[in-house]
């Protein structure tokens, strides 16, 4: 059992796992609901109604719980709090983060620039010296891996990373770059699609050119 303020949350293991491990689990749960509906919002549904049946809320997010109850019983990232990193050469993962904050740095709005390919980090800039929490790295990686429709097209998205800032959301754009590869631009500003779509083509076009 996990109590937290609205919510009791409840995990039942076959494979014996340890209470403490357990709770861990629960914990991530909980904070993938937050990314979803912010802390504020949770506390005043159940503020306005007690009773009130959450799934309504949580409806077509189901798939990213499931991935996340999937990926902590494989990945021992999650137990490690770290975050697994892609293997290269240091000139190559230099000439993605120098491209981000190139395109990216001037924005005054914008915090995080994250490159993934395969579950695994490229790079990561912290455009204003702000920290990224592993948890809340894991819950992007799970938002990625668990989202097909992010290697279609351009996705402009709300996100709360709960233990960089549970009470609102941040905006996210997400855009495969390669086949492979994904990239996160987080911004505090709800309406900067253009300008960060702009600085994603950008930075294609920049590393295109290596």
């Amino acid at each position: 059992f996990l109590s937290k303020p609205s919510l009791i949350l409840v995990a039942v293991s076959r494979a014996g796992l340890s209470s403490s491990h357990l709770t861990y689990q629960l914990t991530y749960i909980y904070n993938q609901i937050l990314s979803v509906l912010t802390l504020t919002q949770l506390n005043k549904i159940f503020e306005q109604r007690r009773n009130y049946d959450l799934r309504r809320m949580l409806s077509g997010s189901e798939r990213l719980m499931n991935h996340l109850s999937e990926s902590m019983d494989n990945d021992p990232s999650f137990l490690l709090s770290s975050v697994r990193c892609l293997v290269l050469p240091p000139a190559s993962r230099d000439l993605v983060s120098e491209a981000i904050i190139r395109y990216c740095g001037k924005q005054k709005n914008t915090v995080f620039g994250i490159v993934v390919a395969a579950n695994q980090l490229i790079t990561l800039v912290r455009m204003k010296k702000y920290f990224i929490h592993p948890a809340d790295l894991h819950l992007l990686l799970n938002l990625i891996n668990a989202t097909e429709s992010f290697k279609s097209s351009e996705t402009w998205i709300p996100i709360c990373l709960p233990k960089f800032d549970s009470s609102g959301f941040l905006y996210g754009h997400v855009s495969y770059i390669s086949e492979d590869v994904c990239m996160v631009l987080i911004t505090v500003d709800r309406n900067a699609f253009p300008e960060l779509s702009e600085a994603r083509t950008k930075i294609v076009q920049r590393l295109e050119k290596q």
